[in-house]
């Protein structure tokens, strides 16, 4: 999911700090409460269906969610431009996707949002808010996978806040064979140094033997770290690696 960086929330943050001194030479003492409170939620869509892997994400000009809708449904991409108040709802592909769980990521040129979108294998770039969408260079598949699902995306302007440079990192599952038929989901990554011309090959981070799903990356500047779940029998236990070295390699679970 993307970094939601709290700007424009409608919740109020009350802190009150009691301050009290004792007599003559008494150290003195604090007391701090913090209460948080929110507004009442705010309905999307008034349409009753099954909305899966959603995300949200926070951009100069708009708040962004993405959601889908299982399991051949629609794309949406909703956009307040009033810190939730209100929402707008786009249809991004104008019709039903087959296993499109969707991430996305958002960060500013200065004037508009840059909105990064990831399902199927493919990243699409909207350069306008999200107004229109444009397909970027596909993933590439490892040896023996035959698709991607539970896709990221990300960078370091919305990693950081700060300018875009032509880095993308995506994570997502590969299906390596058929999964209902001995085959597995298996978390892999992918970077693009030329602003999503090129894509370096899958590293496949899990291991083979069990399904891994549903991964979320996040990088401290140094580092990155990859968060997913993992089936063992009728159980998902989660896990955690490291990369040092921007995803060529990464640690043990």
């Amino acid at each position: 999911m993307g970094v939601f960086n709290g700007m424009g929330l409608k919740a109020l943050l009350v802190t009150v700090c009691v301050f009290s001194t004792g007599f003559l030479l008494a150290a003195p003492t604090y007391s701090c409460e913090v209460v948080a409170t929110w507004t009442e939620p705010v309905l999307l869509t008034d349409t009753s269906d099954i909305y899966f892997d959603s995300d949200i994400s926070i951009g100069r000009n708009n708040i962004y969610a993405v959601s889908w809708t299982y399991d051949s449904g629609p794309v949406y991409l909703f956009r307040s431009p009033d810190g939730g108040g209100t929402w707008d709802t786009k249809d991004v592909f104008g019709g039903g996707v087959f296993r499109g769980e969707p991430g996305m990521c958002v960060y500013s040129d200065g004037v508009n949002d840059i909105v990064l979108l990831a399902t199927t294998g493919v990243i699409y770039r909207s350069t306008d808010n999200g107004d229109t969408f444009e397909p970027l260079a596909s993933l590439s598949l490892s040896p023996g996978a035959l698709w991607w699902r539970f896709m990221e995306v990300y960078t370091n302007g919305s990693w950081f806040g700060r300018s875009a440079d032509d880095y993308i990192y995506a994570v997502g599952s590969q299906a390596m064979g058929t999964p209902w038929d001995g085959g597995h989901y298996v978390v892999s990554f992918c970077r693009s140094e030329d602003a999503g011309s090129t894509w370096s090959e899958p590293v496949v981070i899990a291991d083979l033997d069990r399904d891994t799903e549903l991964p979320e990356l996040v990088c401290d500047g140094e580092r990155l770290f990859v968060f997913y779940t993992m089936a063992y029998g009728d159980y998902m236990d989660l896990y955690v690696r490291h990369s040092d070295d921007w995803g060529q390699t990464w640690s043990a679970e």
